[in-house]
C-alpha cells in the first residue's frame, strides 16, 4: 500500500511541476514575441524618419526651388490638392510636396515594408485637418506597413515655410 501511495505523490508533484514549466515557457515566447515586435516596429519607425529627413532638405515648395521667395506668400505657392508622385525614384523629388502619393516598397530582413507618404496644406487652427488652401504650413503623413508588424505605423510631420 506504502508503494502505490508514493507513487501517486511523485505523479502529482510531476504534474505540478509541468504545469509550473508550461506557465513559464509560455510567459517567455510572449516576452520574445513583444520583443520582437518592439525591433520590428522600431526598424519601421527609423526608416519613416528617415524618409522625413530626407524631405526636409528639400524646397518647401516648388516656387522656391533655388532658393526663390515667392512674391505673395502663401498665395504663390502650389495650390491643393497636390499631384500624386510620378517619380521613379525618390532622388527625382525636388519638392516637399512632390512626396505626394509616394509609394514604395522595401525589402527588410522581416519581409516587405511598403511605405506611402501623403502631404497637405493644415493651417495652425486645426493641425490634424486638410486646408483646401495654400498656408505656410504642409504636413506629412508616412504610412509603414508589415504583416509582421501587426498593426500600421503612422509617423506625422508638419513643416512651417520660414524665408527669413
Amino acid at each position: 500500500m506504502y508503494g502505490y501511495t508514493e507513487i501517486i505523490q511523485v505523479m502529482g508533484a510531476m504534474i505540478i511541476f509541468s504545469l509550473i514549466l508550461l506557465s513559464t515557457n509560455r510567459y517567455m515566447l510572449n516576452n520574445t514575441q513583444q520583443q520582437i515586435n518592439t525591433e520590428l516596429e522600431t526598424q519601421a519607425v527609423s526608416i519613416g524618419q528617415n524618409l522625413i529627413d530626407e524631405a526636409l532638405l528639400k524646397p518647401f515648395d516648388e516656387s522656391t526651388i533655388d532658393g526663390v521667395v515667392p512674391v505673395e506668400i502663401p498665395d504663390s505657392f502650389v495650390g491643393p490638392p497636390f499631384g500624386q508622385s510620378n517619380a521613379s525614384s525618390r532622388d527625382q523629388i525636388e519638392s516637399f510636396e512632390g512626396y505626394n502619393g509616394w509609394t514604395e516598397v522595401i525589402q527588410t530582413d522581416w519581409g516587405e515594408l511598403e511605405i506611402a507618404v501623403e502631404v497637405f496644406y493644415v493651417d495652425s487652427s486645426n493641425w490634424d485637418e486638410e486646408a483646401g488652401y495654400p498656408t505656410r504650413h504642409k504636413k506629412m503623413v508616412v504610412t509603414l506597413d508589415n504583416e509582421s508588424l501587426g498593426r500600421t505605423v503612422s509617423l506625422s510631420y508638419i513643416r512651417t515655410y520660414n524665408h527669413d
